[in-house]
């Protein structure tokens, strides 16, 4: 009987640990975390150190464009970080803005557990720094980002490896700049850039149909204006029109009236002096078209420098 009741307890006990570690083999999930540090401290400048870890114990997706792993033709390819001057105000960003479409899986990275990422950026090149000023740089990876469900499959979605955690916040860093804020920025050479015989060609189609179609808009605003004399004088009223109002909201009547004393420092002279502007920078022939993105990912549809013409 004891040798009996003595194997029944061992079962008993065996049975009751695996109950007892089953929730931790339940709740076993990724984990998050990132910092920062000065790449080089106590010397001017904001070339920082970007590290994310996953120290839980399962892979995790997060979305690459919230960090700065992906390839952006060394830039940044949009703005991350938290950046504030001395008084707390936001610092304006003037680097690469990337538009990465719609949020499929390629979006994201798969960081595995035990993974550590680095990376070094200078963001001399990607914020608006001022000489002789200290700087507190922030980073708040989102991690509620999740694959679009009308371009990603349920099939696909499985696949995807999510953390419980809404965010992972770095403790901040302060950076400063002596009387000269150094940029390194990587100039593309026209020949990075060159169009084909076929690309020049669509181009040109595509000046063709972009002329039609602003002088389409820049007729249709002036027709909004319609002239009239009244007491001898010029005179013009608004004709309302449906696109307008989609495009540019409710036309002002109370305010000042076309080409009179105070046009041009409200909403409706905004919207005619835009478009007529956007008809003149495109009749002055200033713009170059390039061809290809160097240095970005093939999932990249376009970007724009923010700093740039």
């Amino acid at each position: 009987m004891f040798g009996r009741a003595t194997t029944v307890g061992r079962l008993i006990f065996a049975m009751l640990t695996l109950v007892g570690m089953a929730p931790e083999y339940a709740s076993a999930e990724g984990h998050i975390e990132v910092s920062l540090r000065a790449a080089n401290p106590g010397a001017p400048g904001a070339k920082i150190v970007v590290t994310v870890t996953n120290s839980g114990d399962a892979p995790v997706h997060i979305m690459e464009w919230d960090t700065p792993f992906p390839a952006a033709g060394g830039r940044l390819g949009r703005s991350i970080f938290n950046v504030t001057d001395p008084d707390g105000k936001p610092v304006r960003y003037r680097g690469t803005s990337v538009n990465f479409g719609r949020m499929s899986m390629d979006t994201f990275m798969l960081v595995e557990p035990g993974a550590v990422l680095s990376k070094e950026v200078d963001l001399a090149n990607e914020y608006a720094f001022e000489p002789n000023n200290t700087y507190q740089i922030g980073y708040d990876l989102d991690l509620t980002r999740r694959p679009d469900i009308n371009v990603v499959s349920s099939a696909e979605r499985a696949f995807f490896q999510a953390t419980s955690q809404t965010h992972a916040a770095a403790m901040p860093i302060t950076v400063h700049f002596g009387s000269v804020v150094a940029l390194n920025i990587r100039d593309i050479q026209s020949p990075d850039l060159t169009c084909s015989t076929d690309q020049k060609v669509a181009i040109a189609r595509a000046n063709l149909e972009v002329s039609r179609h602003i002088y389409s808009a820049e007729q249709f605003i002036r027709d909004r204006y319609v002239g009239y004399l009244e007491n001898g004088k010029q005179h013009y009223r608004f004709k309302t029109h449906p696109r307008y109002a989609r495009w540019f909201g409710t036309h002002d009547d109370s305010e000042p009236e076309i080409w009179s004393p105070g046009w041009g420092l409200n909403n409706n002279a905004r919207v005619y002096e835009t478009v007529m502007a956007t008809s003149r920078r495109f009749s002055a022939g200033n713009a170059n078209a390039f061809c290809g993105c160097p240095g970005f990912k093939p999932n990249v549809a376009a970007h724009v420098e923010k700093d740039s013409t």
